[in-house]
């Protein structure tokens, strides 16, 4: 995927940094809760009703290098407390991005910190 297509799906970053003349990393950060709570309950004898919440929460830091205009490496980082994964909070990040690329072309003497400085 190229840096085009990447910024137009997934946004700005939050933050990014050069670390070559070929290289950046771009950092995204996701903390909204991604899945409902789920609450349980039950009334127990003498009116008493425990009740137990799950869910409702999951945070990732997405940290992507490019590599001379194009996406050379995903990672994430973060606490995830979903039931669906330990990167559940991450992938809608990055999932339309990746199930819809516009598969753009890069010229030759693309340069890549024009559009992140």
């Amino acid at each position: 995927m190229t840096l085009p297509d990447l910024l137009s799906c997934a946004g700005k970053p939050v933050h990014t940094m050069q670390i070559s003349p070929a290289d950046w990393i771009l950092s995204y950060d996701q903390d909204e809760p991604v899945q409902p709570a789920v609450t349980v309950s039950s009334t127990l004898p003498l009116g008493i009703t425990p009740t137990v919440s799950l869910g409702a929460s999951g945070t990732c830091h997405t940290v992507i290098r490019i590599h001379d205009g194009y996406v050379a490496a995903v990672h994430f980082t973060g606490v995830t407390l979903t039931m669906k994964g330990a990167t559940a909070a991450c992938a809608p990040l990055i999932r339309e991005c990746v199930e819809h690329s516009d598969r753009t072309s890069l010229p030759a003497d693309y340069d890549v910190g024009k559009w992140l400085r």
